[in-house]
């Protein structure tokens, strides 16, 4: 049985040897660009962790921004020097570099992570309580929103390379603008500002709601359940995209 023969056949989403070997390769060769934005990251966390914040899920919300669009190192540096193509010559599937790259993906968001908790303990007048950034809520929003970002993200960039970014960003750039300067002109930056932090007050006050209504076990079972489907649903759609790339 071949390894394409192999993928077909197994459908259980757990690393396999390949996957180990492949994420090992990108980091061979990526660690350069991935190591450089990694530093970019800490020395922004270091400033970040200095400012005081009334509500610290903006830290958190801001910090997994950033820790999701790191992915995109190995993956901008592997377009730039067309490695997509030569991967492709490699005796395994195109699933299989798909699914490494997901793998890959998560240890790095896991790795810039601790990153940023290493800068919430260690930094010199962080106003960032290490206790929240670990506590189990915390890491479970902050899975979610890496989550959203990426279910989106890996698939775009995966099949349309690093323009699969602007894909996502342009409609973004197109409506902030427009919001902030609607809002300078109305009079209501500060409103919209109360606004973003009344919404995120709301999402941990659901949150909070749903884990209180149901027992906790329960309810951090349920989350994780639903971040792995959100995921697997994803790295379906980027095989999907990926087959149909011409290399």
């Amino acid at each position: 049985m071949t390894v394409h023969e192999v993928d077909r056949a197994g459908r259980v989403w757990a690393p396999s040897q390949t996957d180990w070997l492949l994420v090992r390769r990108d980091w061979i060769l990526y660690r350069a660009s991935v190591l450089m934005a990694v530093f970019v990251f800490a020395t922004f966390q270091i400033l970040f962790v200095q400012v005081p914040l009334d509500f610290p899920y903006i830290w958190l919300f801001l910090t997994c921004i950033w820790v999701a669009f790191l992915t995109l190192s190995p993956l901008a540096r592997e377009m730039r020097t067309q490695g997509a193509a030569w991967s492709c010559t490699l005796p395994v599937s195109r699933r299989d570099l798909v699914k490494a790259r997901y793998f890959g993906a998560w240890i790095l968001v896991a790795g810039a992570y601790l990153v940023a908790l290493a800068v919430a303990f260690l930094a010199p007048g962080s106003k960032v309580s290490p206790w929240f950034a670990i506590d189990l809520d915390t890491l479970l929003i902050g899975a979610t929103i890496v989550t959203v970002i990426l279910v989106f993200l890996l698939p775009s960039v995966i099949r349309f390379g690093v323009k699969g970014v602007l894909v996502l960003l342009v409609p973004l750039n197109l409506v902030l603008p427009i919001v902030f300067v609607a809002s300078k002109v109305t009079g209501t930056q500060d409103s919209l500002e109360n606004n973003l932090l009344t919404g995120l007050q709301a999402l941990a006050a659901v949150t909070a709601g749903l884990r209180d209504g149901l027992s906790r076990p329960l309810f951090y079972i349920m989350v994780v359940l639903l971040l792995f489907a959100l995921n697997w649903a994803s790295y379906r759609m980027a095989v999907a995209l990926f087959l149909r790339r011409e290399l």
